[in-house]
């Protein structure tokens, strides 16, 4: 019977752990070196190994300080993305009905709460991290947990869009089948399967890794004897996600792009048909139509940021390189998108403009001169009253100019009926 060998003689993959993305993130590949293995200089074995290099784009004299101040600009962004998402949830949860949009804006603006708070955190632990500020173990914990959250953050986000993308396209295109498809409890059943799929989609990256001692006494000098704590692989990551993970990078990054295309492009084409067709339109399916063109601005905002972060880890993936600077460049980008909603409802919303001053004015700055604006005679808010142009309203002294001009009418009616 043939004597089995040592196992120090064995292929060096037995002893090789594939290390976390993030401590990759922070452990940079040595100059004119081509190695990702980290081989213990105690007994000559790879027990660490990198999926992929780490390494400033503008090299290391420029690079920390391009990323200092990409931080300082996430946490700028994040900030405000944080206080006007919390103004988009107070306008639309009175500005508009209970509805199938309404509830998603307000969800989609939860989500961006979510991205807003947490690419701040994330990018704060990583400086922390980084610079040895605090590398112990509960920061990295801490950090594994911010970042989890701001990815799922970023998917509830694109995914949400792609859903109203969908009802506005529906609702343009098929009016009255859509007040049946989209109703009552239909309507929470399609948003609680679509938030499932949201959560579904982002599990695998909470089972990717796990926290370690970094066992310094095989690396008494180098870069890990500086992390006593590290991020790992899973038996999960190593295993079931290897033939996994490209369909799962498809679906949580370049799917939501030609999804957005199809069902913005089919919205238009629908749009295009109506406009046609003027005679047929009805007052509030007019508004309908004109809710959704406000909303494309919102999805071309999500289309550009997003292209950007799929164009970088298209280059993360190709070069097997991760660059500090696009890493950041991307969280961003993602934080960018979380804070443009409130200015585009703003800025094309009358009805938005409205409520969003009578909060503000009367319950912020105190001032008693903001009064809500009066909708049309006999017609109940819809879901399209977040877009309402036909109402003016006078802030400066409280008056509906509607009001003044109904009551001058049934003046006139009344002087002429005597």
């Amino acid at each position: 019977m043939p004597t089995p060998l040592p196992k120090i003689l064995l292929s060096n993959k037995l002893y090789t752990t594939n290390l976390g993305y993030w401590t990759c993130y922070f452990l940079e590949t040595p100059v004119n070196s081509s190695a990702e293995e980290f081989v213990s200089p105690v007994d000559n074995v790879t027990v660490y190994r990198c999926p992929k290099y780490s390494k400033y784009l503008s090299g290391t004299s420029s690079g920390p300080t391009i990323c200092i101040i990409l931080c300082v600009l996430i946490v700028i962004v994040g900030i405000l993305g944080l206080i006007s998402n919390i103004f988009n949830i107070i306008v639309l949860r009175n500005s508009m009905k209970e509805s199938f949009l309404r509830h998603s804006l307000i969800i989609l603006a939860v989500f961006d709460i979510i991205v807003s708070i947490f690419a701040s955190l994330t990018v704060i632990f990583l400086q922390i991290i980084l610079d040895n500020v605090n590398r112990g173990k509960v920061i990295l914990y801490l950090l594994q947990f911010v970042g989890l959250l701001h990815s799922l953050g970023r998917t509830g986000s694109v995914f949400i869009t792609i859903l109203v993308s969908i009802e506005r396209y529906l609702v343009v295109a098929y009016p009255f089948q859509a007040k049946i498809w989209l109703a009552g409890r239909r309507s929470r059943g399609i948003i609680f399967v679509w938030l499932f799929g949201i959560i579904l989609i982002n599990i695998p990256w909470w089972l990717n890794a796990v926290i370690v001692n970094t066992n310094l006494k095989k690396f008494p000098k180098g870069q890990l004897s500086k992390y006593p704590y590290i991020f790992v692989a899973t038996n999960f990551a190593t295993g079931v996600y290897t033939w996994l993970r490209p369909f799962h990078n498809f679906v949580d990054f370049v799917l939501p792009l030609p999804l957005l295309l199809v069902f913005n492009g089919l919205l238009f084409r629908s749009i295009y048909k109506w406009n046609k067709r003027r005679e047929v339109l009805t007052g509030k399916h007019t508004r309908e139509i004109n809710a959704a063109k406000m909303f494309a601005v919102i999805v071309v905002a999500l289309f550009s940021c997003h292209t950007f972060g799929v164009i970088n880890f298209i280059i993360g993936q190709s070069t097997g390189t991760m660059y500090r600077e696009l890493i950041l460049s991307i969280i961003f980008a993602v934080a960018l998108n979380a804070t443009v909603n409130f200015f585009v409802y703003y800025y094309f919303g009358q009805s938005f403009r409205d409520h969003f001053w009578y909060f503000f004015g009367n319950k912020i700055l105190g001032h008693k001169d903001y009064t809500l604006p009066l909708l049309e005679v006999g017609r109940t808010p819809d879901t399209s009253d977040i877009l309402q142009e036909n109402v003016h309203f006078q802030r400066k002294n409280g008056r509906n100019e509607q009001c003044r001009l109904l009551g001058g009418k049934i003046e006139y009616e009344l002087r002429d009926v005597e």
